[in-house]
């Protein structure tokens, strides 16, 4: 039976999630009902009429004028096909000629069923085995949607969600910097950067332009044996990141390094701003290293490097 019959989008709990995403993938062009086959001879009991286990469409839908004649409208398939054949339950005899036809054509389309006792009651189309799979039916989704426009934000699990937000922020310049408040309307009592005092303070200006920006960058890129490059935006930074290399785990670890560079950058600016506490680009550079050191000591489960092979390489 199809989940939206079994749960009310009005109530709350995991059905009704369920029923809830269901809705939502015609928005993807995606037909939950040619996702999954109901397969006859399973324990799940299927009624005969009215689920879509031969086709896409129900029985009801494919020969109207046999569910007519039908006097059990709610029967199951085990009531209707056993070993010896089929079980009718018809309100009379007497069919017309196109009615014998449509029930030609129904034994023809169930003898081309499957109906030996399996396991499972369903069958996911989108896999060769036919077991259901999340990232088969995501992969089936992002397929559908429109291309992605931009950097692609990495969301590894390794990086804390609130500096995978920040980044995220960064990239679509919707930091509280001085440049985005004038945008605003709001007026700030410096319009210049708390750092350098130079220039106007803007996202990208505070966190790949800056000379501390510069030194501290230049510093950490030494110490994962990457050259220093030329950078002018977030988006630049974080895109040399996340196609650097070919090896995808010290990739990850780079990835991992260059949110933490932007973040300690920002708590640098937060810090003298609103504490008037001084940071200098080498103490961000310890900061980025142990912090980098504890994300993966504690949040993977292959991290074997030990502390003093971490600080002189993360690629250890």
């Amino acid at each position: 039976m199809p989940v939206t019959n079994i749960a009310k989008i009005s109530l709350g709990g995991v059905w009704s999630n369920i029923a809830k995403g269901i809705k939502t993938l015609p928005e993807f062009d995606i037909n939950y009902y040619e996702l999954f086959t109901l397969i006859p001879g399973s324990n799940v009991n299927i009624l005969f009429w009215k689920a879509r286990w031969c086709g896409p469409l129900t029985l009801q839908e494919k020969f109207p004028r046999l569910y007519e004649f039908e006097s059990a409208k709610l029967c199951l398939v085990s009531d209707t096909i056993n070993s010896y054949g089929f079980s009718w339950r018809w309100k009379t005899q007497s069919m017309e000629e196109e009615t014998m036809n449509d029930l030609g054509n129904l034994c023809s389309m169930i003898q081309e069923v499957n109906t030996q006792p399996v396991k499972n009651g369903f069958l996911f189309t989108l896999t060769s085995d036919g077991n259901y799979s999340v990232s088969t039916l995501r992969n089936k989704i992002d397929t559908n949607i429109s291309p992605h426009i931009g950097i692609k934000i990495n969301w590894s699990k390794v990086i804390p969600l609130k500096i995978r937000c920040f980044a995220w922020r960064a990239v679509l310049d919707r930091l509280p910097v001085a440049t985005n408040w004038m945008v605003k309307g709001i007026k700030a009592q410096l319009n210049i950067c708390v750092i350098c005092n130079i220039d106007q303070e803007s996202g990208d200006h505070l966190l790949i332009r800056c000379d501390m920006a510069k030194e501290a960058r230049e510093w950490i890129l030494r110490w994962c044996g990457v050259s220093n490059t030329h950078f002018d935006k977030v988006t630049d930074f974080l895109n040399f990141a996340s196609t650097w290399g070919n090896c995808p785990r010290k990739r990850e670890r780079l990835i991992a390094v260059c949110y933490a560079l932007l973040w300690c950058l920002w708590l640098a600016r937060n810090n003298l701003g609103f504490k008037k506490i001084h940071t200098n680009p080498a103490m961000i550079v310890d900061e980025v290293i142990s912090q980098t050191y504890l994300w993966f000591k504690f949040r993977t489960k292959m991290m074997k490097c030990r502390w003093i092979e971490w600080s002189i390489s993360p690629f250890c």
